[in-house]
């Protein structure tokens, strides 16, 4: 019996030997690589994404598999091991594997508890964003986490982006996609200049594969009052154009005809068989007004004062608006659903009125550079008075009537015209003048102490703001 545990504990040291040789192996290069940023104290040392896309009974099967591996080169940002996995109603996460290496011994300590929470709990903002939370055990000078997982993407219209560049420096960061030949990729790569990152195309008998490996990316961090990071962080947006067949060909995300075209289909399913009270308020808001621009100000300011904003993003709800009858009723909604209510208002009294999509100023991107939906993500209502377009943001609680929201300036609008029409159009930057701070401040000396009253008045986006 001793003799036996004596070659137990042989095989088990050979076994711990051959892991840390087996680790050696995989993990040199990018130990000797981490030498470029030495003096940070952590690191990702691999980044890793591989997409695979495949027609399953004429359908779309997609599934992301993630790879990360991080080094605390020293013992200052140890909070690095809090993490989480963010999913959706259109996405699921499987086989999560995540563990801590130790320094020294190499034994792997696993992760034993995973919490699901709710991104948005509090406040004003409802999503169905989720995060599955975990930390890293045993974390210390010199330990290596890894986490794997994979996500399942359920609307080929969400294929999302990968970023080469992450809050700290990445040694080596990978994106490969393999497709099968009947599906038509379509992809956009933002900022890959000045940094080291190449492409590669494969060619199999049925599937091409597409990789992009970069080496030594910097850290990127946002900065107070600064552009949103993805301004400058080097990265790719995937979408799918169109896929083939035993039936024919199926449009996904071609173009921006192809997004319109998605879009409409929501806008479709707004349930607006009654809409008594909105008529109803619409006619009594304007009953004393004659000038159109003049009735769509009096609509506009009552929407801006009496609709409160409330966020809504669960699955589809939160691109189809709610019924313009019940938002009016409960007198709350969000961005799409304020805009449905204008529009809804507006042209029940005769305003011509759209619903238009647009993104916020963090987000860079035009329609026609990637026309999927990461491009926006809001929702505004478009009216036009003698060929004159104004941007109608009732989200705003501030902004005056004819002013676009401050954060949709210079942005692009798709525009719905009908159900197989629309326009692009960039939404003018306001002019300065048209937002200030007034102070008047009136100074007496009564005795031996200076009295001071002061009085501010703001404009335009001072107000807002």
């Amino acid at each position: 019996m001793l003799v036996k545990q004596n070659v137990n504990h042989i095989f088990e040291v050979n076994l711990i030997s051959m892991r840390l040789f087996l680790l050696g192996i995989v993990l040199f290069p990018l130990f000797a690589k981490s030498q470029a940023f030495e003096k940070e104290d952590f690191v990702f040392l691999m980044r890793k994404e591989h997409i695979k896309i495949e027609l399953k009974n004429n359908d779309l099967l997609i599934t992301k598999d993630v790879h990360e591996n991080g080094k605390y080169q020293s013992s200052n940002k140890l909070y690095f091991a809090n993490e989480f996995i963010h999913f959706d109603s259109f996405s699921a996460i499987d086989k999560v594997e995540a563990y801590t290496i130790l320094p020294g011994s190499g034994k792997k300590v696993d992760v034993d508890h995973f919490e699901t929470k709710h991104q948005f709990d509090n406040g004003v903002f409802f999503s169905d964003q989720q995060s599955m939370n975990f930390v890293f055990p045993a974390v210390t000078q010199g330990a290596v986490t890894s986490l794997s997982y994979q996500e399942v993407i359920k609307e080929p219209q969400f294929m999302g982006a990968f970023r080469f560049g992450s809050y700290v420096p990445t040694l080596e960061a990978v994106l490969t996609v393999e497709f099968p030949k009947s599906v038509t990729l379509g992809y956009k790569a933002f900022n890959l200049e000045g940094h080291d990152i190449e492409f590669t195309k494969e060619e199999t008998k049925n599937s091409y594969i597409y990789t992009w490996k970069g080496k030594n990316i910097r850290d990127f961090r946002a900065q107070e009052k600064s552009l949103s990071p993805i301004y400058y962080i080097p990265h790719i947006i995937l979408h799918i154009k169109e896929y083939e067949t035993k039936t024919g060909k199926n449009t996904v995300l071609k173009n921006v005809d192809d997004l319109y075209s998605w879009y409409t289909s929501l806008i479709d399913r707004i349930t607006n068989e009654e809409l008594t009270t909105v008529y109803s308020l619409a006619e009594s808001i304007t009953k004393d007004i004659n000038a159109p621009k003049e009735k769509a100000r009096a609509i506009f300011n009552w929407v801006q004062e009496n609709i409160t904003y409330i966020a809504f993003e669960d699955g589809l709800g939160g691109f189809v608006p709610r019924n313009a009858e019940m938002v009016c009723t409960k007198r709350y909604g969000d961005c799409k659903d304020m805009a449905n209510l204008l529009y809804e208002m507006l042209n029940h009294v005769g305003i011509e009125a759209y619903h238009a999509w647009i993104g916020t100023r963090d987000r860079p991107y035009s329609y026609f550079e990637v026309p999927t939906p990461i491009v926006d993500n809001h929702m505004i209502t478009a009216s036009v008075f003698a060929k004159d377009t104004v941007y109608l943001d009732a989200t705003d609680s501030y902004v005056p009537f004819g002013m676009p929201s401050s954060f949709t300036q210079g942005k692009e609008a798709l525009i719905g015209i009908n159900a197989s029409s629309f326009k692009v159009q960039k939404v003018p930057i306001q002019k300065p003048e048209q937002s200030t701070t007034q102070i008047k401040t009136h100074l007496a000396i009564d005795g031996n102490v200076l009295r001071a009253d002061e009085k501010r008045s703001f404009t335009g986006y001072e107000k807002v703001s």
